[in-house]
Protein backbone atom coordinates (compact mmCIF):
# COMPACT_ATOMS: atom_id res chain seq x y z
CA UNK A 1 0.00 0.00 0.00
CA UNK A 2 1.66 3.42 -1.17
CA UNK A 3 0.23 6.97 -1.93
CA UNK A 4 0.55 10.44 -0.50
CA UNK A 5 0.39 10.15 2.95
CA UNK A 6 -0.97 6.61 3.55
CA UNK A 7 1.87 5.85 5.80
CA UNK A 8 2.09 7.05 9.87
CA UNK A 9 5.17 8.55 9.35
CA UNK A 10 8.47 8.33 6.92
CA UNK A 11 10.71 7.65 9.61
CA UNK A 12 9.86 4.14 11.36
CA UNK A 13 11.58 4.98 14.22
CA UNK A 14 9.20 7.68 15.47
CA UNK A 15 6.31 5.57 15.05
CA UNK A 16 6.22 4.96 18.69
CA UNK A 17 6.12 9.06 19.05
CA UNK A 18 3.66 10.10 16.92
CA UNK A 19 -0.06 9.66 16.11
CA UNK A 20 -0.92 7.85 13.02
CA UNK A 21 -2.10 9.90 9.62
CA UNK A 22 -3.88 7.06 7.57
CA UNK A 23 -4.32 8.97 4.84
CA UNK A 24 -6.51 12.19 4.29
CA UNK A 25 -9.74 9.74 4.90
CA UNK A 26 -8.20 7.78 7.84
CA UNK A 27 -8.65 4.81 5.30
CA UNK A 28 -4.85 3.24 6.31
CA UNK A 29 -4.26 4.03 10.16
CA UNK A 30 -1.95 2.06 12.01
CA UNK A 31 -1.27 -0.48 8.62
CA UNK A 32 2.29 0.69 8.35
CA UNK A 33 1.94 -0.37 12.41
CA UNK A 34 0.99 -3.41 11.38
CA UNK A 35 2.46 -4.59 8.34
CA UNK A 36 5.52 -2.63 8.51
CA UNK A 37 7.30 0.11 6.10
CA UNK A 38 8.47 -2.51 3.75
CA UNK A 39 4.76 -2.78 2.34
CA UNK A 40 2.83 0.77 3.55
CA UNK A 41 4.93 3.86 2.92
CA UNK A 42 4.37 7.26 1.32
CA UNK A 43 4.71 8.51 -1.83
CA UNK A 44 5.66 11.85 -3.62
CA UNK A 45 2.63 14.15 -4.93
CA UNK A 46 3.31 12.58 -7.97
CA UNK A 47 0.12 10.76 -9.81
CA UNK A 48 1.89 9.51 -11.99
CA UNK A 49 4.63 8.48 -10.66
CA UNK A 50 2.43 6.61 -8.03
CA UNK A 51 0.49 4.76 -10.76
CA UNK A 52 3.36 4.13 -13.17
CA UNK A 53 5.23 2.37 -10.04
CA UNK A 54 2.23 0.23 -9.55
CA UNK A 55 1.90 -1.12 -12.83
CA UNK A 56 5.96 -1.62 -12.84
CA UNK A 57 5.58 -3.33 -9.57
CA UNK A 58 2.61 -5.22 -10.88
CA UNK A 59 4.13 -5.85 -13.91
CA UNK A 60 7.50 -7.77 -11.90
CA UNK A 61 4.55 -9.74 -10.24
CA UNK A 62 3.74 -7.99 -6.85
CA UNK A 63 0.13 -7.07 -5.79
CA UNK A 64 0.46 -2.76 -5.35
CA UNK A 65 -2.36 -1.02 -3.90
CA UNK A 66 -2.30 2.59 -4.91
CA UNK A 67 -4.27 5.33 -3.32
CA UNK A 68 -4.37 8.81 -5.49
CA UNK A 69 -6.53 10.69 -2.84
CA UNK A 70 -8.36 13.42 -5.16
CA UNK A 71 -10.15 11.80 -8.23
CA UNK A 72 -9.22 15.75 -9.10
CA UNK A 73 -5.34 14.65 -9.40
CA UNK A 74 -6.13 11.11 -11.85
CA UNK A 75 -5.49 13.12 -14.86
CA UNK A 76 -1.30 12.81 -14.45
CA UNK A 77 -2.34 9.35 -13.81
CA UNK A 78 -4.46 8.40 -16.74
CA UNK A 79 -1.17 8.65 -19.37
CA UNK A 80 0.41 5.99 -17.27
CA UNK A 81 -2.98 3.97 -18.09
CA UNK A 82 -3.98 5.05 -21.37
CA UNK A 83 -0.33 5.59 -23.26
CA UNK A 84 2.33 3.18 -21.41
CA UNK A 85 0.70 0.47 -19.90
CA UNK A 86 -0.80 -0.75 -23.34
CA UNK A 87 2.39 -0.97 -24.36
CA UNK A 88 4.17 -2.35 -22.16
CA UNK A 89 5.11 -5.89 -24.12
CA UNK A 90 6.70 -3.82 -27.09
CA UNK A 91 8.77 -0.95 -25.42
CA UNK A 92 10.23 -4.18 -23.56
CA UNK A 93 10.70 -6.29 -26.45
CA UNK A 94 8.47 -9.29 -25.35
CA UNK A 95 9.97 -9.56 -22.58
CA UNK A 96 7.46 -8.40 -20.00
CA UNK A 97 4.51 -10.76 -21.25
CA UNK A 98 1.27 -10.91 -19.25
CA UNK A 99 1.14 -14.17 -16.73
CA UNK A 100 -1.85 -16.61 -16.21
Amino acid sequence: MFGQDVADNSHEDDLKHVKGKGGVFKATVDLQRRFGSARVFNAPIAEACIVGSAIGMAARGLKPVAEIQFFDYIWPAMMQLRNELPVIRWRSNGALKRRR
